[in-house]
């Protein structure tokens, strides 16, 4: 009889976890479990997904009972879709061997032994020897539950041996459990199912799995004549303790096949399969990618970049807007900008770039803050400008307030004034001057930006300029925005709070951010770097010295698994941490991309 209600839940990287991840997942696990009023089905399918014309196969989990577990599943912290209708295998023709469902071959197998030494998440293993494993579970009533330990405990007892002697020493342990009401028992039918296209291809795979099963010391039978009942759980059912039952922790798998609305990233070294990661399903919009120079975040960046703006065109058409800013200190992206369809800006030009920082910045006072910081201003002088700056609307306003006062400070409201005449009068008056709207797709770019106060005063009027523009365009357009040398923006105050800004915002706007950095310790040691990190649901792991990939450990609970494979990946590899997800990728940019990026400056190191 098939469900009432069914639920999809995505898989992740279980084993790549820290143990307190992992405890915490199986916590949640038997949470769903102990909710069960009636039967529950967990089915653990391999799915095909086409992928740019290939097919590869992507791990499933549906879970369908006769109540509503959407609650309990939400509370245990994993996230699912409610189907229309639950996940089944609908048998069309019932044989003595098999059964045919929409002209697929199946053989059921029923599970009646299996290893003492099974670990959690054990269940995972069987799915991978034949693809799919069906488990059927019923809560056993408390004082059915009592009656039957106290039989097995009794039988235990009366034989000779030592194991024979535990498991009757169990058996009452959980019978005073359950009598105190802190634990229940499960009954688990555990059900492997071998698929074939044809009657001999099937045979030839179901030899394949009783073999590597029987090595693995799984211990199965296909019943003749009872194909239909072992699918419904009429095979062998064990009982199990409810928290012993995490050996059927099933949300276990290395892949990230996020197909419909992703972006191709790479391919998974583990098993070859695409890494296709999509923004829009993480708790946030914000990418970080971290590792030293010449490891591979550069071309990573550039890929990611490039395929973001061809899956649109793809799905939506040439004519679909997609807003793209890239903050470039180096000059790297600005060759690019032609195939990207951006144009570029030259900040080292200066001329004309509209760039008022009252109109950008919205607060007179930090527009004058950002202003005497440019100027190189002493704190005390700084204060005075900040201060007269209330009600402004222009740099030269500021100006002929702070010449003409009066009063006792009046000295220090000329000097203030004298720091800012450059703005007015000088070459980098020139930034302030025009109007110039910011296009859909821009590339701002500095051949050799260094850490001068007007280098950081433009980049953070640029940053201003491109996320007010962002806010304005309607929500329903996707926004990316690029920051290059992420270590260089985090590590000035006036670029530092705009970066915050976004990072905690972006989502709300439809802003997806891309923050690379080269230099860890700079976005670790202070504030505004610290914040991208906080609020970064995915980041992208490149390879790092031993002394940084242990700082790193710290600051984002690392395993030392974790650690140890970043201090040894290779150029263009990395882990992708996004969610429970761990993906060991390799960046693979396609051989036209590969070209277009070689044009880069820096390309051979980044």
């Amino acid at each position: 009889m098939p469900s009432h209600t069914g639920y999809r839940i995505k898989p992740s990287n279980y084993y790549t976890l820290s143990e307190e991840e992992r405890a915490a997942k199986l916590r949640g696990f038997v949470r769903i479990i102990s909710s069960m009023e009636g039967r529950l089905d967990i089915t653990m399918a391999s799915e095909r997904v086409s992928v740019d014309g290939m097919e590869y196969t992507e791990k499933s989990v549906y879970l369908g009972s006769y109540q509503d577990m959407g609650s309990a599943i939400s509370e245990a912290g994993f996230g699912a879709v409610r189907l229309d209708s639950p996940y089944s295998i609908d048998v069309d023709v019932e044989r003595p061997l098999h059964i045919e469902s929409g002209g697929i071959l199946y053989r059921a197998y029923t599970l009646y032994d299996m290893s003492r030494s099974i670990t959690p998440a054990w269940i995972n293993g069987v799915f991978d020897l034949c693809g799919c494993v069906i488990i059927r579970m019923w809560p056993v009533p408390p004082s059915r539950a009592r009656r039957m330990l106290v039989s097995y405990a009794n039988i235990s007892g009366a034989r000779a041996g030592r194991r024979h002697a535990e498991e009757s020493d169990r058996a009452g342990y959980v019978r005073d459990l359950i009598e105190k009401e802190e634990s229940s028992l499960v009954e688990c039918a555990v059900i492997p199912l071998v698929s074939g296209r044809t009657l001999p291809d099937l045979n030839r795979r179901c030899g394949e799995f009783e073999r590597a099963a029987s090595w693995r010391q799984v211990r199965c039978a296909s019943i003749r004549g009872m194909q239909g009942g072992i699918l419904n759980g009429g095979g062998h059912r064990f009982l199990f303790e409810m928290g012993s039952c995490a050996v059927f922790y099933p949300f276990e798998s290395a892949n990230m096949i996020e197909s419909g609305g992703g972006v191709y990233v790479g391919s998974n070294t583990v098993n070859g399969a695409p890494v296709i990661y999509d923004y829009t399903k993480r708790v946030n919009s914000n990418v970080t990618l971290i590792g030293e120079s010449g490891r591979g975040k550069s071309t990573a960046a550039k890929t990611y970049v490039s395929n973001f703006l061809l899956a649109h065109q793809e799905r939506y058409g040439s004519a679909h807007r997609v807003m793209l800013c890239i903050i470039d200190p180096h000059g790297e992206y600005a060759p690019l900008a032609e195939c990207l369809g951006a144009e570029v800006r030259d900040l080292e030009g200066r001329d004309r770039m509209g760039l008022d920082p009252f109109g950008l910045f919205g607060n007179s006072s930090r527009a004058a803050g950002v202003l005497a910081d440019a100027a190189g201003m002493p704190a005390n002088l700084r204060s005075v400008a900040v201060a007269a700056a209330e009600g402004c609307g222009s740099i030269p306003e500021l100006v002929e307030r702070l010449e003409g006062g009066s009063g006792p400070h009046r000295r220090d409201r000329v000097r203030a004034a004298s720091y800012l005449l450059q703005f007015t009068t000088g070459d980098a008056a020139r930034l302030f001057r025009g109007d110039v709207a910011m296009p859909d797709r821009v590339v701002y770019t500095m051949r050799k930006a260094d850490k001068t106060s007007l280098n950081a005063m433009i980049v953070s009027m640029v940053m201003a300029r491109a996320w007010r523009a962002m806010r304005d365009a309607p929500r329903h357009v996707p926004k990316l925005f690029v920051i290059d040398e992420g270590w260089f923006v985090s590590s000035m105050e006036s670029t530092g709070q705009i970066l915050e800004d976004i990072a905690r915002s972006g989502r709300k706007e439809n802003v997806h951010m891309l923050f690379l950095s080269q230099e860890p310790a700079d976005i670790l040691d202070n504030q505004y770097g610290q914040a991208v990190l906080n609020n970064s649901a995915t980041i992208f792991l490149f390879g790092l010295k031993s002394d940084l990939a242990r700082k790193l450990q710290g600051v984002l609970r690392l395993s030392d698994t974790e650690r140890r494979e970043i201090e040894s990946l290779d150029r263009g590899h990395a882990i992708l941490r996004a969610d429970d997800h761990r993906i060991r990728l390799q960046v693979r940019p396609t051989k036209s991309q590969l070209e277009r990026f070689n044009t880069t400056p820096d390309s051979s190191s980044s």
